[in-house]
């Protein structure tokens, strides 16, 4: 199972239930989540219900969502001009349930605006560079070519260097592709020993989480 951190902004409860694998509760939610959704048309609970589905699919390898909530689900992540922090955490918790072809589309959208939410908000920046990357890394498992197509975009972009984080991260993004290429892991292990090193635990367990994700099923 990929760990919690790979999961943005998903609650409390929902996290819990994930770390302790509680498929039964995390179904109830999702659930109850869709029900409301459809009938009330509240974006909100579509939100809350694709990240129960979410993580369902990392459990159980299941997807919940039907093609049409997935449908809808992308049309309220880009009805707005720019992401906000809500669209953003959305999508970041959904890459596992949608297509790959939206995924790569998002992901490319959200590359497009990354300098307007620099500008607006660095929460918002921050959260969108996660999102992007942690997305880019699924696809290098469902989608090779467009995963690497997405590493030639991020690699042109330039972004806040205090934040080391996305230089590792990026850097981290590249190592998975090669492996997928060559199957040569050393890289990996021994960026990882670096990154411990570093003495910043969630980001050394992001980097474990996609890790584990590549190396799960490959």
């Amino acid at each position: 199972m990929v760990s919690v951190q790979f999961i943005l902004a998903i609650g409390e409860n929902l996290s819990l239930l994930y770390s302790e694998k509680d498929s039964i509760s995390i179904y109830r939610i999702f659930l109850k989540n869709i029900a409301a959704y459809h009938h009330t048309n509240n974006v909100d609970y579509l939100f809350h219900a694709s990240a129960a589905a979410n993580v369902l699919f990392d459990i159980k390898n299941k997807n919940y969502l039907t093609p049409q909530d997935q449908q809808d689900l992308k049309l309220f992540l880009t009805q707005n001009n720019h992401w906000n922090l809500s669209t953003i955490q959305a999508f970041g918790n959904s890459g596992f349930i949608l297509p790959n072809n939206t995924v790569f589309q998002l992901i490319n959208s959200l590359i497009e605006d990354i300098v307007y939410l620099e500008n607006i908000n660095f929460e918002f920046y921050l959260e969108a560079w996660n999102t992007i990357i942690n997305n880019s890394l699924i696809l290098v498992k469902t989608d090779f070519k467009k995963s690497k197509l997405l590493l030639a975009r991020i690699k042109e972009l330039s972004y806040t260097e205090p934040y080391l984080s996305i230089t590792v991260k990026v850097n981290f993004l590249e190592l998975l592709i090669h492996y997928r290429e060559d199957g040569n892991s050393e890289p990996i292990k021994r960026f990882l020993e670096s990154a411990k090193v570093l003495g910043i635990p969630n980001l050394y367990n992001d980097l474990l989480s996609g890790w584990a994700l590549l190396k799960l099923n490959s």
